[in-house]
């Protein structure tokens, strides 16, 4: 399998569909592609249907027309460098 057919299912059934990740990271780019985990997390889209009142789709939408946003979350999701590290010791 190449990273072109890398996907995730979705669903069950009849509503069974694949999203493929290559697609996803090519529409937003790899920033915002990186920034997305952490992003996730931050907004608790888990586990709820709103981000302190704002909903999923506002913070969405303000995320991607800012990147300071997009780069701090890209930092939050990347791990320190082994110098960062054993300066912290």
């Amino acid at each position: 399998m190449t990273l072109d057919e890398l996907g995730v299912a979705f669903g069950a059934g009849k509503n069974l569909r694949y999203i493929s990740v290559y697609a996803i990271v090519s529409r937003l780019g790899v920033n915002k592609a990186r920034a997305f985990p952490a992003f996730h997390a931050f907004t608790c889209c888990e586990q709820s249907s709103a981000f302190l009142g704002i909903g999923k789709k506002s913070a969405w939408t303000t995320s991607m027309s800012c990147d300071e946003v997009t780069e701090s979350f890209e930092t939050k999701h990347t791990a320190p460098s082994s110098e960062t590290l054993l300066n912290a010791l």
